[in-house]
């Protein structure tokens, strides 16, 4: 092996010293003295993961070493889409199964096997042939943040821009994997804002869907402005009349929205509440009420609570 590595050499190293001469090499190829070509055959022969290594500083090989991990770590959209559709499986049956999942993806079984390698070995995963497949807390985590991401673009393309229920789920489908955080923070901050600022809501929602069909002109939106003056007003009018509006979580429908106001108990019960999300000027929207508790979302999460908990969340309904 050796010997063919030198071999070789003498037809590589002009064409590598020539794009060391641009800058395009490591420093160590672009020193004056020394024996270069030893050098190269050295560096040839180093394997392939320590290359980057190969005569770097000490501190850059500290740092260059935590390549790898942060390689072995990372997760492909693909991945992510697996870890979607195990997190569904699982919260209908409890488990996943290889056929469900490639039913669910509609994809080989061999891709699936594949995958799900992959995904044990980044511990995201509880996988073994032909056994049950279960997410790991990390798993969890992860599957979790792209099901908020989904939900979050859905309901915003679906409920707040009218796009076509099917159009919408696609889109949230290609658009969930490159969504920064930051940016999904502000869009569920925006329909945070539609919901509960009085300039805004349903009203104005409908108004943006009139000017998709319709288009718009000076006219309407003088007489537009008008009626959104007089529905404030009686807004504000129903709100004195009826008065206090708040209920407990316990006691909304499903598909009913609101603002928590308060929450009842202090310490440690009112941290458990603020890890959920569910702190005073949160929106949630009830998703499920029976008489055993409440499933609920907010910013983007699932959040299921036992009864004497969703008694103590105190609503205001939108």
């Amino acid at each position: 092996m050796a010997r063919s590595v030198r071999a070789g050499i003498p037809f590589c190293l002009k064409k590598w010293f020539d794009i060391a001469r641009r800058s395009e090499l490591p420093a160590f190829f672009r020193e004056k003295d020394g024996d270069r070509e030893d050098r190269f055959e050295r560096w040839l022969t180093t394997p392939l993961e320590d290359r980057i290594l190969f005569g770097s500083s000490k501190e850059s090989l500290q740092s260059s070493r935590m390549m790898p991990m942060a390689k072995k770590n990372s997760i492909t959209a693909s991945q992510e889409d697996y870890l979607e559709t195990i997190y569904h499986i699982a919260a209908e049956k409890h488990a996943a199964r290889a056929k469900d999942i490639a039913t669910a993806m509609k994809v080989k079984a061999s891709s699936v096997t594949g995958a799900l390698r992959l995904l044990a070995e980044k511990g995201l995963i509880n996988y073994a042939p032909y056994d049950v497949i279960t997410l790991t807390p990390e798993g969890t985590k992860v599957a979790e943040e792209v099901v908020r991401r989904h939900e979050v673009l859905n309901d915003f393309f679906s409920r707040i821009l009218g796009v076509e229920s099917r159009d919408a789920e696609n889109a949230a489908c290609e658009m969930e994997h490159a969504l920064p955080q930051s940016v999904l923070d502000r869009l569920i901050q925006f329909i945070q804002f539609l919901d509960v600022c009085p300039r805004a809501g349903v009203d104005w929602i409908e108004a943006f869907r009139a000017f998709c069909r319709e288009g718009v002109s000076g006219e309407k939106c003088v007489s537009c402005a008008f009626q959104s003056l007089e529905a404030l007003k009686a807004k504000r009018s129903d709100k004195l009349r009826q008065g206090d509006r708040t209920v407990p979580l316990s006691g909304m429908e499903p598909g009913q929205r609101g603002r928590v106001v308060k929450i009842k108990g202090k310490g440690t019960i009112r941290e458990r509440f603020m890890k959920l999300d569910l702190a005073p000027g949160a929106i949630i929207e009830v998703e499920k009420s029976q008489g055993d508790g409440s499933e609920v979302r907010v910013k983007g999460y699932h959040r299921s609570l036992r009864s004497d908990d969703a008694d103590r969340v105190i609503v205001e309904t939108l």
